[in-house]
């Protein structure tokens, strides 16, 4: 992410990034949410939504537990959005990290499929079998987490 908001900063456009961040801010943390299962919610959403938007390294979203001592924090309400955003941000910020879990299920499914494709293999060329089961084992993963994620949300 240092990537993108280095650039951001050379090219003048952190006014952009700042008006950006209130608008995610607005569409995600706003006045409606009234429990903590709808921040939580809105949370996981959020967190969703960086990592589908940014390529290449995904983060994790933080305990539950800080998310909900954070809610107690942000669901004050003498606190102004101003605050809000702020805590929302120092939780982002000390709390979030890099996940790697996906990556590593990824390369070992990239390794182990051939080998195993090869030992189930046939009938049909290597050339087309090999490829074509290993894309197959990938594309099964890739399901397989998109369900867990449904199941957080």
């Amino acid at each position: 992410m240092g990537v993108h908001l280095s650039s951001l900063g050379k090219h003048d456009l952190i006014g952009t990034l700042s008006s950006s961040a209130d608008e995610i801010f607005d569409q995600y943390f706003n006045e409606k949410i009234s429990t903590f299962e709808e921040f939580h919610l809105s949370f996981l959403e959020y967190s969703i939504k960086l990592n589908n938007f940014f390529p290449g390294k995904h983060y994790d979203a933080p305990p539950r537990l800080l998310i909900k001592k954070c809610y107690e924090e942000w669901s004050d309400p003498i606190k102004d959005a101003a605050e809000k955003k702020r805590l929302l941000i120092e939780l982002l910020e000390t709390h979030v990290s890099i996940s790697r879990r996906k990556d590593e299920a990824i390369l070992t499914t990239a390794v182990v499929a051939p080998g195993a494709a090869i030992i189930f293999k046939r009938i049909v060329p290597d050339v087309i079998f090999v490829p074509s089961v290993t894309l197959m084992a990938i594309a099964v993963l890739k399901a397989v987490q998109i369900q867990k994620i449904r199941k957080i949300v």
